[in-house]
């Protein structure tokens, strides 16, 4: 999803008018996407717990935070990073979201 979001931000000038005009249904088409995304991230969730690779007691939560956080990061990403710092940076996203923030053991 970043690289393909890293790839079309150079488009962006361009489309700005356009989305302004076209704004009501360029928003319900995000909503359906953030939807989509949404239920991706839950079946991956889904089936992380029934393969016991991990536990979530709230899928609809963490997937939700996930596609939240992500979102929050798009236009930095897209804009300031290279595709493997995105990567760095995503993993380390969902470490926290799986593990937490934990005081460090001596």
């Amino acid at each position: 999803r970043m690289k393909y979001l890293k790839e079309l931000i150079n488009i962006h000038t361009t489309l700005t008018e356009d989305y302004l005009d076209n704004y009501a249904f360029i928003e319900k088409i995000r909503e359906r996407n953030d939807r989509k995304e949404i239920e991706v991230i839950k079946s991956i969730l889904i089936d992380g717990n029934d393969r016991k690779l991990f536990f979530v007691d709230d899928i609809e939560l963490t997937a939700f935070t996930i596609i939240t956080a992500l979102k929050g990061f798009e236009y930095p990403w897209s804009t300031n990073i290279s595709l493997p710092e995105i990567q760095e940076n995503i993993d380390k996203l969902l470490y926290i979201v799986f593990h937490g923030i934990n005081k460090k053991k001596e």
